[in-house]
């Protein structure tokens, strides 16, 4: 059994947890039990649905789109490193636009 990361004798998420979890915009709870690769995963399905219900200009959305999108050019190269730093910058903006549109309402 894989144990959490954030406490000690606690299971790690099952799958079906942790896609619930990621599945919102708002998760009540945070990802601190989940290990980088699966934290980097949930970060940036949040982020999506952060996206989703965001009012931003065309150059803010395809900017943190291309952040947080799965999909890769056929005639890119996937480098794997780059993709997580992409992913998690491309979280944190939307997180930082959708603070900033909850605190200006």
């Amino acid at each position: 059994m894989q144990e959490s990361r954030a406490e000690e004798g606690v299971p790690y998420p099952e799958a079906q947890d942790f896609y619930d979890r990621s599945s919102k915009a708002w998760p009540e709870e945070g990802f601190e039990d989940l290990y980088w690769d699966d934290f980097i995963m949930a970060a940036g399905r949040v982020a999506r649905r952060k996206l989703d219900r965001l009012e931003t200009g065309p150059y803010q959305r395809a900017l943190l789109r291309w952040g947080v999108t799965k999909k890769v050019d056929v005639e890119d190269e996937r480098v794997p490193v780059l993709q997580q730093a992409m992913e998690y910058t491309g979280a944190v903006g939307a997180m930082v636009m959708d603070e900033l549109a909850y605190v200006h309402e």
